[in-house]
């Protein structure tokens, strides 16, 4: 029984991977999927009021492309604005982004992470 219940536990804390993050990216290109003119802008409106060079909550800073990428590269990012089980979920207490815009930065950071 008590094995059961520990299997059962580990289980259910199992952390999510952004690969469970379905999306239809099939209208998506490279060319239009942009940092500069697609990310950055998501992540202004969503994110900078708590997370930018001037308000760092939870020592977190998304503002800029070397800041956006450093939190890609380690699935945080994606985990944290997807909700994902095992991440904190982003907005604090708000709902999360809506599906689309979670697909796009999924997108950016699957071709690469580019700065353009």
């Amino acid at each position: 029984m008590v094995l059961l219940l520990s299997a059962i536990a580990v289980i259910s804390c199992k952390k999510e991977t952004v690969d469970t993050i379905e999306c239809d990216t099939s209208g998506f290109t490279t060319s239009s999927i942009k940092y500069s003119t697609v990310v950055e802008p998501i992540l202004s409106a969503s994110c900078y009021s708590c997370h930018s060079n001037t308000v760092q909550r939870g020592g977190v800073n998304l503002q800029g492309y070397a800041n956006a990428k450093t939190y890609a590269d380690n699935d945080k990012l994606l985990g944290t604005i997807a909700h994902l089980s095992g991440f904190q979920a982003m907005p604090e207490g708000g709902s999360k982004l809506d599906q689309d815009k979670i697909c796009k930065i999924k997108f950016w950071i699957e071709n690469g992470t580019l700065n353009n």
